[in-house]
């Protein structure tokens, strides 16, 4: 537990630091320039958040039984999987981005920066291809190690892009610093794996074939589970993109930065079930209901205090923090801060419901919530466009929306699966904070 809280920590801090340094290093083209760059790999990762959370829920699934067979297949289905993420990256990303600087943004940038991006979409499938020991280190425990090698890698990408901005290498700099977090991490990410899986006696490598059957059927599962965390990234960090085109730049700093802390704090709230995903798979593999609501419960508590803990203190000294390490951006304040942690903290919820539900391989959740963020979407940016209210607009209409529509029809779900009632469920909660005192 203490390496998932620092590997978050370590995440939040050099997610903060980089904004002074960008700002400091980078003129207006080179800063739109990475932040198109950064979009499109943010819409990728979401993809890869889909694979790596549907397999490590595979692999620890396949680990609790004795023969290591199971194990080595679901290892070789993983494997897959991140293979095709890999060649997405290259097959598509990679044109469709090249296709955009060269002809949809040519016109306010002063060149294509084709190395650069060239650079940035091969670190990125890289990265896509080893990702298979992620999920083999997270899916076999070994949680504490993955942690701390994915902290050490986001401190050597902080290093490296001071250094070679320092030097004016700009977005080639960037690009560069990347790729050499992403190779150090994937190095000791791969050590560690066969290291994990020599424990559990099972012997793995680029020649496992899956069963096609059960292949397939982890690939459906990926292509489910896909279209929601697209559309948790959308539809708050998504705003981004609509208020740029709409707001001045000194607005869309405060508010960006706001978006970044509060999504870093729900990261952080979320290690929980990073922590606890073993004892879950084991009590739903036993079937027995108490056992499943009691993991939930634990989840949900620590989730929900680490977040009201960490927003609390962001609030009180974020803004201050900022003007020590002399950035030129700060946090929102008043009612627009306190909306936008609020709609991040309905999002961790549901992200807590989605998980036990991807657990258990429901995906019925999926429909109803695209519904309803792309409602939330469509309407906040027509409602953007004519009043001109950043907040009111990008945030409160898709909060209204999240916490009326998405959250209720979750959480009926979440009970369902568990055989519980919603009141039944609510009442183990308030028993559970009164036994607490």
């Amino acid at each position: 537990m203490p390496s998932a809280y620092f590997n978050q920590f370590v995440n939040l801090m050099v997610t903060v630091l980089l904004v002074p340094v960008l700002l400091h290093h980078l003129d207006i083209a080179d800063f739109v320039i990475w932040a198109i760059f950064t979009t499109f790999g943010g819409i990728s990762q979401q993809i890869e958040s889909a694979v790596q959370i549907v397999t490590v829920r595979d692999i620890a699934r396949e680990r609790h039984p004795t023969q290591s067979s199971s194990l080595v297949a679901a290892v070789g289905r993983a494997r897959q999987a991140y293979l095709l993420l890999a060649l997405g990256a290259i097959l598509v990303m990679l044109p469709i981005g090249s296709i955009y600087l060269h002809y949809v943004a040519s016109d306010s940038l002063d060149r294509a920066y084709s190395l650069e991006w060239n650079l940035f979409v091969l670190s990125y499938a890289v990265n896509y291809y080893y990702g298979i020991n992620n999920s083999v280190l997270l899916g076999c425990g070994q949680v504490a190690t993955f942690n701390n090698i994915n902290s050490l890698s986001r401190l050597v990408n902080l290093s490296l892009t001071f250094l070679l901005l320092t030097l004016g290498y700009s977005v080639l700099g960037l690009c560069a610093s990347f790729a050499g977090s992403v190779l150090l991490g994937c190095v000791l990410n791969a050590w560690a794996a066969r290291r994990a899986l020599a424990e559990q006696g099972a012997q793995t490598g680029p020649a496992t074939v899956a069963f096609a059957e059960e292949s397939r059927s982890l690939l459906l599962n990926i292509a489910r589970y896909t279209p929601y965390t697209l559309a948790s990234f959308l539809v708050f960090r998504g705003s981004v993109l609509v208020g740029a085109a709409l707001f001045t730049s000194e607005v869309m700093g405060e508010y960006s930065l706001t978006l970044q802390t509060c999504a870093m704090l729900s990261l952080l709230a979320a290690v929980p079930v990073q922590v606890w995903l073993g004892r879950l798979v084991k009590a739903m593999s036993a079937g027995t209901t108490s056992d499943v609501a009691r993991e939930a419960r634990r989840t949900m508590f620590a989730a929900n205090g680490v977040y009201a803990v960490a927003f609390l203190g962001v609030a009180i000294a974020g803004n201050s923090m900022l003007a020590l390490i002399g950035s030129n951006i700060s946090l929102l304040t008043g009612v627009p801060f306190l909306l936008v942690g609020l709609a991040f903290y309905i999002e961790l919820n549901i992200f807590l419901l989605v998980a036990f539900l991807v657990t258990a391989k429901n995906y019925r959740f999926v429909t109803p919530y695209v519904g309803a963020v792309a409602a939330g979407i469509a309407m906040a940016t027509l409602t953007a466009c004519f009043t001109r209210e950043l907040v009111a607009s990008m945030i409160v209409l898709p909060l209204v929306i999240q916490s009326a529509v998405a959250l209720p029809i979750v959480f009926r779900m979440f009970c369902s699966q568990l055989g519980m009632s919603r009141s039944g469920f609510l009442a183990e909660i308030g028993r559970a904070l009164v036994d607490r005192r």
